[in-house]
Order: C-alpha cells, then sequence, then structure tokens
C-alpha cells in the first residue's frame, strides 16, 4: 500500500493537494443479540438450495459449510476479496456427517451507517473430532435484501472489541448500565464525547486492562472461557453508540482554471469571480461539492470572499466536512494530516486532539474543537 498518492485507499496525503480518507464519528442506533445455546446452534446444510443469504445468521453458516469456491465467493459483496481455496481444503467439511457439525451463534451486532445495513455476527464452529478454539466474526453488509461479507475499512478495533468480550459483558456495555461494579467502571471510562460507548475507547481499556490487570481483563473477556453465569445481562439491547468510520475520496483542489459553466452557477451579479478551490467527497453512493472563490470589484480588488455548496441538505457527518470547509482556509486540511516526515506542528494540541482510531484527522474532532474553542484555529479562519 502506497502511503503517498493521488489516489490512496487508507491514509492521508497532499501531494496533489489533495484526495484523501477521513474519519469521522457517527451515532448510531445499534442493536446487540446474544444467542442461547440451543437458539444458536445451526447444523451443516450440504445441498445448494441451502446456501442462503436472506439473514446475517444464513451467510454464518453458509460461509463455514460452504463446499466449493463457487459457493463460497458468491457470499462476498466483492468477490476481488475473496481468496480461492484448495478442493482438499473443502473435503473435511464434505466428509462430515450433517448431524455431526454445527456452528453456535454467540452474539450480534446491527446498526446502519453510511445508508447502509451492518451487522457483526460470531460464532464457534462444532465439528466431532475436531476442535476449533478461535471464534470466528463476519462483517456483513445488506443490499437488495441479501446479505454480504464485507470488511469495512478501519474497523479493527471495533471488531476485536467484538471477539474479545463476553456476549454478556457486551450487553450490559451496549445497554449502558450493569449490576457488575467492574463493567460500570469500564462503561463509565469508555463513553463517547458524541453519544453511548465509543468503540475506539472501549478497545484502549482492553488493552490497559490485559496489561495491568490479568484477572479482571479474564473476567470481562473470552479468553480464558464465555461462561456468563456470574453476570445479569439481557438477551436483546439497543443504545445508541459512537463509531468510527471514513469518507473516502475527499479532495480539495486549487482551481488553476476557471470553469466558465460552473462561474454562470455561481455568478448572482455583475460583479465579476475567480473560482479559487473545490471540496469534492462522496457519501453513501453519492457524490458532493463545495467550491470557494472570490467576488472581484471594479478596481480589480477582492470585495469578497464566499463559497457556493451544490448540495441543498447535507446529514451529519457531512455538515461537519462541509461547515469546516466553509469557515477554514484549505491549508489546515493540510497540516492536521498526517505526513512521513514529522513536523513540529504535530507536536500542537490542535493536531493532537483531532487524531482519529489510526492517527489519521478526524472530522468529528476537529467541528468539536472548533466549536468549543475557535482561538486554536484563528490562523485559519476564512
Amino acid at each position: 500500500m502506497k502511503l503517498f498518492s493521488c489516489s490512496i485507499s487508507f491514509f492521508l496525503s497532499f501531494l496533489c493537494y489533495s484526495q484523501n480518507v477521513f474519519e469521522y464519528s457517527s451515532s448510531s442506533k445499534l442493536s446487540f443479540k446474544v444467542y442461547d445455546e440451543d437458539e444458536g446452534r445451526y447444523y451443516k446444510i450440504s445441498k445448494d438450495k441451502d446456501f442462503k443469504q436472506d439473514s446475517p445468521e444464513d451467510v454464518a453458516l453458509s460461509s463455514f459449510f460452504a463446499y466449493s469456491n463457487d459457493i463460497a465467493s458468491k457470499l462476498y459483496l466483492k468477490k476481488e476479496n475473496y481468496f480461492s481455496r484448495d478442493k482438499e481444503d473443502f473435503e473435511g467439511i464434505k466428509k462430515t456427517k450433517d448431524s455431526d457439525a454445527y456452528i453456535q451463534l454467540l452474539h450480534k451486532t446491527q446498526y446502519r451507517l453510511d445508508g447502509n445495513d451492518l451487522c457483526y455476527i460470531m460464532f464457534i464452529a462444532k465439528i466431532k473430532g475436531t476442535d476449533f478454539p478461535f471464534p470466528t466474526l463476519l462483517s456483513l453488509i445488506k443490499k437488495s435484501s441479501k446479505w454480504y461479507i464485507y470488511n469495512r475499512p478501519n474497523q479493527e478495533k471495533l471488531t476485536k472489541s467484538l471477539k474479545i468480550l463476553k456476549p454478556c459483558v457486551l450487553s450490559n456495555i451496549i445497554e449502558g448500565a450493569s449490576t457488575d461494579k467492574d463493567i460500570n467502571s469500564l462503561i463509565s471510562k469508555t463513553k463517547s464525547n458524541f453519544s453511548g460507548i465509543d468503540f475506539s475507547k472501549l478497545f484502549d481499556e482492553l488493552a490497559v486492562l490485559k496489561s495491568n490487570n490479568r484477572t479482571l481483563f479474564n473476567k470481562l473477556t473470552m479468553s480464558q472461557n464465555a461462561n456468563c453465569n456470574i453476570f445479569d445481562y439481557k438477551k436483546n439491547v439497543a443504545s445508541n453508540n459512537t463509531i468510527t468510520a471514513v469518507l473516502k475520496n475527499v479532495s480539495i483542489q486549487k482551481i488553476r482554471k476557471q470553469d466558465s459553466e460552473l462561474v454562470a452557477k455561481i455568478k448572482q451579479s455583475n460583479d465579476s469571480i475567480v473560482l479559487t478551490n473545490k471540496l469534492e467527497f462522496e457519501y453513501s453512493g453519492g457524490k458532493y461539492y463545495v467550491v470557494k472563490y472570490n467576488e472581484i470589484g471594479i478596481n480589480g480588488d477582492i470585495v469578497k470572499k464566499n463559497y457556493k455548496s451544490f448540495n441543498k441538505q447535507f446529514e451529519s457527518p457531512l455538515k461537519e466536512l462541509v461547515f469546516m470547509y466553509e469557515s477554514l482556509v484549505p491549508k489546515v486540511f493540510k497540516d492536521l494530516s498526517p505526513s512521513l516526515r514529522e513536523k513540529p506542528f504535530q507536536k500542537e494540541v490542535l493536531y493532537k486532539n483531532t487524531r482519529g482510531v489510526y492517527g489519521v484527522l478526524n472530522i468529528s474532532k476537529m467541528y468539536d474543537m472548533f466549536i468549543n474553542n475557535k482561538i486554536l484555529f484563528k490562523d485559519y479562519i476564512y
């Protein structure tokens, strides 16, 4: 993966000023389900008609018991993300009796993000005579009434939190309440600045527990067992929770050649206007852009600096990005983006407090800082 390019898939670059991926924090209604042992037991399927994608449970079952690359690859939203396996890899599954193999579903997490229905479902495989000690967590997306395997970028801390914690503990944390003092302490330390639990904070706190308090870590996680007998919990809970996501293909470009059609769309009077730069980005399958320009008076002086949005409404987090672009000069995005060469600016409070999960710029944190402490942005006011 190239860290710096004019078209990147993960981190930020400004060599071409610029095409980026920005993080943002989204508050989403999240539902969580813990499966009872009997309810979550799904036995092996072996007939083509039984390999379905109507529900997350269907995909979990189909993914483990697929007996060919053709069946397995169809479960992926992007077929190129499926790695073909040798025929021998499927032989053990094919030879096992249907009554001797099943998956045990542990929990399911569902929410909406970027206009999509998303899900994580976790299970352990049980095959007679074979041990599968490690659970599988599938990341899914719903498209046209079918569920597909789809791994979103930037979700390592969320997925590891879901894999590490016991289902009953997760139920308490997502609900935001527990009868256990240790879980309540964890909830208080991982509250989001926006809404509910912040899964990034949750993962970081678990890492601290693993290093400093192994006994408590073992109590709350599946490191030794999945026993939930000592906890009170609900099988089904729902809450608003904060999830970090990314805006892909964000581009902030200097306009070097005036576009007459674009000028005509913006111009409201006889004054001349000069386009200066443009923000473009994609969100939930749609493309958006905002243009900045200078209004030029009779004497050739800049009468006013202005901007024009070409989409009537922006939902959050689009509002945050557009507001910051409209309020500040583009240089702020460059200064707050990672660089191969560490600059003195990166040691400043503005840079440190706008970091996302993986050190990139989090637009939501940037917006929150601007609203609460504009003086930090005094050198960037548009």
